[in-house]
């Protein structure tokens, strides 16, 4: 799907252009850098000649000295970028929420110069809320030529209300972009049991609401148990410290640590349901919740970004910030608990609707690879 004046064609694939990637790549992991891998293995498998540049940090902390540690990282990258970057090859920007910004404008700078195609793509709702000096300069710098990818409809329409001057605009969920667990004859789930966390654990992505949910629910229906599975990795030592402490007091929940490959599907096939309460400034179109409903598991998340675009009353509950998220989940968990069939029919619809919205956006994402590629 396409806003404004250009529809995006792509150009004759005789020559194939080279293809600079700047931006976070694994490790570590995120939601992020899984869509930019994706997004890379995307490419090169279309036979994209692909120069990778990773100017993320090394760690999940979100320290101030951690990303001061991002300086001589991006400084290398882009005098690689400056001494190696060609006219008409292209440049593929996955652009940060917030300061980041500053480093990419460097590498538009000589891709302006250069006359290289650009191509930025959105990930974060942080300079959505309202319009930022920074990102008006980074869109100015990248120029009217420039194609921006946006994760879904609102996404869009609020990144031209902030940024008129975006003339090229691409509409592309990453449902069409991750490598997911889906399969075609998967059967929905008949019972709620196990509720499942997934992602980076710090207060930010809603880690101690989940617990509030886990003892709060428990409490109200203590038969049957309802069990609890956390996977990821701490953002830092504070978190971890606290969340040792609450977690002696729930036996019902496991920890389990980062899961990843063979690993984290088998955490998708021991959850029953996805709660998702975050606060996370740049949340834009979580990947978890789409790896969830491709495999049949319904969410309860707090409204944030595209989540809305993702999850429907059919496939589970989306809960407004304004709204307390633990009383809400408590109450709608604790209804699916005394009614499973509204439950098998919540599962069938979350694989059907993530299903729906990666085939939906899927020629999007063919014309934009093509784009990108050819010269």
């Amino acid at each position: 799907m396409l806003f404004r004046k250009e529809s995006l064609k792509p150009r004759a694939m005789g020559f194939k252009a080279k293809v600079f990637m700047v931006g976070a790549y694994p490790p570590p992991i995120s939601g992020l850098s899984v869509v930019n891998a994706a997004m890379c293995e995307r490419l090169k498998n279309d036979g994209a000649m692909l120069d990778v540049i990773d100017i993320g940090g090394k760690s999940l902390d979100r320290s101030f000295s951690i990303r001061a540690g991002r300086f001589p990282i991006v400084l290398k990258g882009f005098s690689r970028f400056f001494m190696s970057s060609v006219r008409r090859a292209a440049l593929y920007i996955s652009v940060s929420g917030s300061l980041g910004q500053v480093y990419e404008m460097l590498f538009l700078f000589v891709a302006r110069l250069r006359h290289m195609r650009i191509f930025l793509h959105h990930h974060s709702y942080a300079y959505l809320d309202k319009k930022r000096f920074v990102t008006e300069c980074l869109v100015r710098i990248a120029g009217k030529n420039a194609t921006h990818i946006a994760l879904c409809e609102n996404m869009g329409r609020s990144l031209i209300g902030c940024y008129p001057q975006i003339e090229k605009l691409v509409i592309i969920s990453n449902a069409a972009i991750i490598h997911s667990g889906q399969r075609s004859d998967l059967t929905s789930r008949s019972t709620m049991k196990t509720l499942g966390f997934l992602g980076n654990i710090s207060a930010e992505k809603g880690i101690f609401e989940f617990l509030d949910v886990v003892d709060q629910l428990s409490k109200r229906r203590p038969k049957p148990e309802v069990r609890a599975l956390i996977a990821g990795p701490f953002e830092s030592k504070s978190v971890e410290t606290k969340f040792r402490v609450l977690h002696k007091a729930l036996p019902n929940v496991t920890y389990l640590g980062p899961q990843h490959g063979k690993e984290k599907e088998c955490f998708f096939q021991d959850i029953d349901i996805l709660l998702f309460p975050t606060k996370y400034i740049n949340e834009a179109e979580p990947v978890t919740i789409h790896e969830a409903m491709s495999y049949g598991i319904p969410v309860v998340a707090w409204q944030r970004g595209c989540i809305k675009n993702i999850v429907s009353h059919e496939s589970g509950l989306v809960v407004e910030q304004h709204e307390d998220f633990v009383s809400a989940a408590v109450n709608y968990l604790s209804d699916l608990i005394s009614s499973p069939s509204v439950y098998h029919k919540l599962s069938a619809s979350a694989y059907k609707q993530y299903a729906t919205q990666r085939g939906t956006y899927q020629k999007a994402l063919d014309a934009l690879c093509k784009d990108i590629i050819a010269g």
